[in-house]
């Protein structure tokens, strides 16, 4: 099977882009204003098709999500298949990694791993992955933040990331052969997205018959126009046969 991915990132009204990405070995130059890329891939090798958005503030939130990405392309490349147990220890790794250079600093994490066999959606934090399969949207994720429990609480509480001075963090990662098929659409996003841009909408732009680019674009500048006030980070995967 392979796939067509692309991705759109923009700083918005932020000083710094702190949101990062990768698609197979394609990952953001680190704090790029604003990012377009697409890439093509199979399942002959190992392809992480995720985002993380960075936290932390002053400069560390774009040096944790950029340290998650770059480890996880070395991730890939280090292995010829990947499971539950391992992805658990390298996430962690990665995670401790972070803590030691930086308590403060840390970085959501959400997306698909495409492989040969299982594959895998992975998700911590509260950015998000969405599927869409025929005319069935899923999201396929649950944000870990406080506004998930107490919808008075500040909607950039996180209670599970990579770093960001959590002591146990949980891996949420789900295996399965029937995670992917033919025909099936992606998307992640950061919360600069799905905080402005109503999962309704986000169906309806994902449904249409459009290149992958022109769909993850097309999310960015509806979130921005919608008044985000965060970074917005958009990647759509389309997969065939």
């Amino acid at each position: 099977m392979k796939f067509l991915a692309a991705v759109c990132s923009a700083k918005g009204i932020r000083d710094i882009n702190e949101d990062s990405f990768i698609m197979g070995e394609k990952i953001n130059q680190f704090a790029k204003s604003y990012s377009e890329e697409q890439y093509e891939g199979n399942d002959s090798c190992i392809n992480f098709l995720a985002i993380a958005d960075g936290m932390g503030g002053q400069g560390s939130g774009e040096k944790a999500s950029y340290l998650v990405v770059h480890k996880l392309k070395e991730i890939s490349s280090k292995f010829t298949e990947l499971n539950e147990e391992i992805l658990n220890k390298e996430i962690t790794e990665i995670h401790n990694e972070i803590i030691l250079e930086n308590s403060k600093m840390g970085s959501t994490l959400t997306g698909i791993i495409f492989q040969k066999g299982n594959k895998c959606i992975i998700n911590l934090g509260d950015s998000r992955t969405y599927r869409l399969r025929h005319d069935m949207f899923l999201k396929m994720t649950n944000d870990d933040s406080l506004q998930r429990y107490d919808s008075t609480a500040a909607s950039n509480v996180i209670t599970n990331g990579i770093g960001g001075g959590l002591k146990n963090i949980s891996v949420n990662c789900r295996f399965s052969d029937k995670l992917i098929i033919p025909g099936d659409k992606f998307l992640m996003c950061s919360d600069g997205i799905h905080n402005f841009v109503s999962d309704t909408k986000i169906e309806e732009l994902l449904s249409q018959n459009l290149p992958v680019n022109e769909i993850s674009t097309k999310i960015i500048q509806t979130a921005i126009t919608n008044g985000s006030d965060d970074n917005c980070t958009v990647l759509v995967v389309k997969f065939e046969e």
